[in-house]
């Protein structure tokens, strides 16, 4: 999430005019180095999981990581297709400036799947917030966004949407592991 975060705040510094640039830079100054924080001090509460934890389990721990993995691949597969469609089609019409609105949608989209298989509400948000900011990027008029202005909002929205998420995660995280175990 910290990743997406600083893709999407990167695409609206990189979009946007220099009248933009201080705030995004101080937005991403501030967002990314608390999320990495959060990020690395979740990682170490974890500190005694590992990925030959996985190729070791037994039973339904072994089921339930078979289905995670064939649900991950499934997701990946429909996003790239997403985003591969989003693509031509945007192309198709000689309108670049869909493009990142496209991908975004497909992106937001795949958070449905990952809350089910991972089992985190707050993924569902994190699709329906990506969706609407996307839909907004994709349907509001040339006239009223332009191409530059359309990146950064949607890159604003974008990474505040991701970056909302991961500090949710980070904060529960706690509280997430125990709904994990409890659902297992």
């Amino acid at each position: 999430m910290t990743l997406a975060t600083a893709y999407w705040f990167g695409l609206a510094a990189a979009s946007g005019s220099s009248a933009w640039m201080l705030p995004i830079a101080v937005l991403i100054g501030v967002s990314l180095p608390a999320l990495l924080f959060g990020a690395i001090r979740v990682r170490r509460k974890a500190g005694g999981f590992g990925i030959a934890d996985l190729k070791r389990a037994e039973g339904t721990h072994r089921e339930e990581i078979r289905r995670i993995r064939a649900g991950f691949r499934w997701t990946t597969l429909a996003q790239t297709a997403m985003v591969s469609t989003a693509v031509g089609l945007a192309m198709h019409y000689q309108r670049q400036d869909l493009v990142w609105p496209g991908i975004a949608l497909a992106v937001s989209l795949h958070f449905i799947p990952l809350g089910w298989l991972f089992h985190m509400r707050a993924y569902y948000v994190t699709a329906l917030g990506g969706s609407a900011i996307s839909l907004g990027a994709l349907l509001a008029p040339a006239a009223l966004l332009d191409a530059p202005a359309r990146a950064v909002y949607l890159g604003l929205g974008m990474g505040a949407s991701v970056s909302i998420t991961a500090v949710y995660a980070v904060l529960r995280a706690d509280r997430l592991v125990t709904m994990w175990d409890d659902a297992h």
